[in-house]
């Protein structure tokens, strides 16, 4: 619904301030960099519009997608499903 969709958007800059602190502190020379639509060469009609590109140089180049959570059973599901290294 509309209030959820406004709160992810008005929360959209610290959820990505919190990942980039937590990954500059387990990976080295992380950087998050802003982009907008990414076409793919062989296949112009497809393309992607991820809230970041990230790097480091012990894993070299990702995407970055956000999503900031209104609902608390979504919030558990997706701390359980994510603990993995790459997630916050």
């Amino acid at each position: 619904d509309f209030f959820t969709y406004r709160w992810g958007c008005h929360h959209e800059k610290q959820a990505r301030e919190a990942y980039r602190k937590k990954m500059e502190s387990v990976h080295e020379n992380f950087q998050i960099f802003d982009r907008s639509l990414w076409i793919n060469k062989d296949f112009p009609y497809l393309g992607a519009s991820p809230d970041g590109i990230v790097s480091c140089d012990c894993c070299g180049i990702g995407l970055c997608e956000i999503k900031v959570i209104y609902d608390a059973n979504i919030l558990w599901n997706l701390k359980h499903y994510t603990a993995g290294p790459g997630f916050l």
